[in-house]
């Protein structure tokens, strides 16, 4: 498991870099950040300020914080359940223009 974490709300060094590395090394999935959040932390995770249910953005304006952005990567050799979705679309809250 990796987390990929930045003190950063710009996604050229958010949701571009995790895009990146999953493009890179296939073998690695995004985990939803509720599951994670329900593995480590008691109640709901915070709605993420971009909208994403895979990584959690967290910025001044929305969350009183400084931004922050928190993405979870597992290793799964193609076995983490996506419920029906491709990688494709796993993973479009993290596709930027390139």
């Amino acid at each position: 498991r990796l987390v990929y974490v930045t003190c950063s709300v710009l996604p050229e060094e958010n949701g571009a870099q995790v895009a990146a590395f999953i493009e890179r090394h296939g073998d690695f999935d995004i985990v939803p950040i509720a599951k994670v959040w329900a593995e480590a932390l008691p109640g709901e995770p915070a709605v993420s300020a971009d909208g994403s249910d895979s990584h959690l953005l967290l910025t001044p304006a929305r969350h009183g914080t400084h931004g922050f952005f928190i993405a979870t990567l597992l290793r799964t050799d193609g076995l983490l359940p996506r419920n029906g979705a491709d990688k494709k679309s796993l993973h479009l809250g993290l596709i930027v223009h390139r």
